[in-house]
């Protein structure tokens, strides 16, 4: 590596320790950690979903009435993104990931005390905070440690982590919770979450970048050598990075310096495909099984359509890093998923045709969600990239409590599985409008990052 040439000012630039060279052991620590905690927070976050079912039966209720718990917990990962984001921009990264994951263990694991909806709504609530402030970090944590060549590959993994938790919860449920009971699936999701806060509080470092701009340079020249042990630092050592400073407060930054319109497409794309995803996500067990599928086809395939997800979203990632043409490969996925949610309708007598139909649903619309979710992090600088990417996310789950609340709504008034499904089509295809529209936009990047414009001097 030569990250311990100077720059052109006499300081020693970050950014070429983080690219240089191939990727350090200490870098593919931070992102497979990331990546657990990325699989352990999707099989909390599907978990309500994957157990409703058996709840509802256990306790004679209808399974609509779980509506407002599915959307309660959105609304808490809504608050969660659009708190915990901006605070990671000013107090770390690292220290609002073990906020966010020990909220999601203690009130995960408590939901096996629930006894009526009531107590659900008060505990799904909670924990759904601590999911909102999981992924915008986890999303800048990661991108910031990976180097340049491979970071929208990294990023789409570690989204792809919560994707493919949903999936190993589908699975996992269909076997847990015919042997053990519903609770089971929120005993392990919330324990094995709790191993995962021990790891991040022994291993997980802060962003360097943050380091930089917070002028901690002890500690970022302790980190930096694990990255590149050839580094020589001192006390008089100065640390820059390819990045303008940003003086404004993080929500306002991200309307200006050419990111209004920018921002406001994607919040629009987060909202629409968070709303057709988690509708999805939460429904698809009850709606499989109204169908005619039986209890364990309809877990196996709602699982399949999450492993579709995780296909997507990797596929996109690399074609990114490949290519550069992540935005547009993006409006493809999405209209790749309208297609084949029309051929579910109508392939849904058959459990064979629904589950090779619906992984192909995953593999457009959930895998999409990963696409954009790289999206943002290129977009935004580092002082804001958590707060981007939170308030995407914030934004979008406006659309991701909207749907599964208005989807118990028609359940309960009977509405027919093939009917429902029918409806996320329009939002879908409403998406891939936006996708287009904000691939014909000049990238926003170059306002985040401007090669030979360093930060000031901060460690």
């Amino acid at each position: 590596m030569d990250g311990n040439k100077p720059d052109n000012t006499g300081g020693v630039l970050v950014d070429r320790i983080i690219d240089g060279g191939r990727m350090a052991g200490m870098q593919l620590g931070v992102v497979v950690l990331c990546l657990l905690i990325a699989i352990i927070d999707g099989f909390d976050v599907g978990a309500m979903g994957f157990t409703a079912p058996a709840i509802s039966q256990e306790w004679g209720i209808d399974v609509g009435d779980f509506g407002p718990v599915f959307g309660v917990n959105l609304f808490g990962m809504m608050v969660g993104g659009m708190l915990l984001g901006p605070l990671a921009d000013r107090y770390g990264r690292r220290n609002m990931i073990i906020l966010s994951i020990g909220v999601v263990g203690v009130f995960t694991a408590a939901a096996v005390f629930a006894t009526s909806v009531q107590v659900l709504l008060v505990l799904r609530l909670i924990s759904g905070i601590g999911m909102g402030g999981l992924t915008p970090n986890l999303i800048a944590l990661s991108a910031e440690y990976a180097p340049a060549r491979v970071r929208s590959t990294v990023v789409t993994v570690v989204v792809c982590g919560m994707t493919f938790g949903m999936f190993v919860g589908g699975m996992v449920s269909s076997a847990l919770i015919p042997a053990f009971g519903w609770q089971a699936v929120f005993h392990s999701g919330g324990w094995l979450a709790l191993v995962l806060l021990v790891a991040a509080l022994l291993w997980l470092p802060e962003s360097t970048k943050l380091l930089v701009q917070q002028g901690s340079h002890d500690k970022l020249a302790r980190i930096l050598r694990k990255i590149d042990p050839s580094l020589q630092t001192d006390g008089s050592t100065r640390f820059t990075i390819t990045e303008q400073k940003v003086t404004r407060s993080p929500i306002t930054a991200l309307f200006t310096d050419g990111r209004a319109v920018t921002t406001l497409l994607l919040w629009l794309v987060f909202f629409l495909n968070l709303l057709i995803i988690y509708f999805l996500s939460n429904w698809l067990p009850a709606l499989f099984t109204q169908a005619g599928l039986g209890d364990t086809n309809a877990l196996v395939a709602s699982s399949l359509y999450q492993l579709g997800g995780v296909a997507g979203g990797l596929a996109l990632g690399i074609l990114s890093d490949r290519r550069g043409s992540l935005v547009q490969a993006v409006g493809g996925c999405y209209l790749l998923g309208a297609v084949f949610l029309g051929v579910t309708v109508l392939g849904i007598g058959s459990a064979a045709i629904v589950m090779v139909t619906v992984f192909i649903v995953g593999f457009g619309i959930s895998g999409s969600i990963t696409g954009m979710s790289a999206v943002a992090a290129q977009v935004y600088p580092t002082q804001v990239r958590s707060t981007g990417v939170g308030w995407a996310y914030s934004i979008g789950r406006i659309g991701s409590i909207i749907g599964p609340t208005v989807g118990g709504i028609f359940v309960s008034l009977g509405t027919a599985p093939t009917t429902l499904l029918a409806y996320m089509i329009a939002p879908t295809l409403c998406a891939v409008v936006s996708v287009l529209v904000l691939a014909a936009r000049k990238p926003t990047a170059a306002s985040a990052q401007q090669p030979g414009q360093e930060a000031e001097k901060a460690a």
